[in-house]
C-alpha cells in the first residue's frame, strides 16, 4: 500500500510538471532551430524562417537565440536579417549581438552536456503584424570573415508579448 502511494504520488507530480510546461509554451506562435552544418556559417549559407500569425491584432515579442561553442573566436557576431513582408516587401537590418563581456565571460546558458552556450536575444517587442498572410526572416551572418567557426545553431522564436507591469 505504502509503495501505491508513493508512485501515485510520483506520477501525480509528473502529469503537473508536464501540464505545466504545456501551459508555458502556448504562447508560441513559431519555434524553428537551424543547425549549421559543421559548426561553420558561411556567408553563403543564409537561414530562411516563415511563420503565417492567426491575426493582426494580437502583439509579439520575435527571439533570436544563437548557440555556439566556447570556442568560438570573437565576442560578438553581425547578422544580416532581412523581414520580408505578405506582399513581398522586404525590410533588411545589420545586427550585431554580443556573445561575452570584455573579460571574455560567455553569456547565456551553458549546456551541461558540452562546452555550448545559448545566447537570447530579443529582437522586436510587442509588435503587430499588420497584414494577414506569411511573413518571413532570411539571417545571414555579416560578420568580417567569411566563415564563422564554432556556431552551432540559430533559433528564431515568435510568441505572444506578455504586458510588462509598469509600476506609477
Amino acid at each position: 500500500m505504502k509503495n501505491w502511494i508513493h508512485n501515485c504520488k510520483i506520477l501525480g507530480f509528473i502529469i503537473a510538471s508536464l501540464l505545466t510546461f504545456g501551459a508555458c509554451q502556448d504562447g508560441v506562435l513559431y519555434e524553428k532551430t537551424q543547425e549549421i552544418h559543421n559548426g561553420i556559417w558561411s556567408y553563403k549559407d543564409t537561414l530562411a524562417f516563415a511563420f503565417t500569425p492567426p491575426d493582426t491584432t494580437t502583439r509579439y515579442d520575435i527571439s533570436l537565440n544563437i548557440t555556439h561553442t566556447g570556442a568560438y573566436p570573437n565576442q560578438n557576431i553581425y547578422t544580416k536579417v532581412h523581414t520580408i513582408y505578405p506582399d513581398k516587401s522586404r525590410k533588411t537590418q545589420i545586427l550585431s549581438f554580443d556573445l561575452a563581456e570584455n573579460s571574455g565571460a560567455w553569456y547565456g546558458t551553458k549546456s551541461w552536456f558540452s562546452d555550448t552556450y545559448t545566447c537570447e536575444y530579443l529582437m522586436q517587442k510587442g509588435i503587430f503584424f499588420p497584414t494577414k498572410g506569411t511573413y518571413g526572416m532570411v539571417i545571414e551572418q555579416y560578420s568580417r570573415e567569411s566563415e564563422l567557426k564554432n556556431i552551432n545553431a540559430v533559433e528564431v522564436i515568435v510568441e505572444k508579448s506578455i504586458p510588462s507591469k509598469e509600476t506609477k
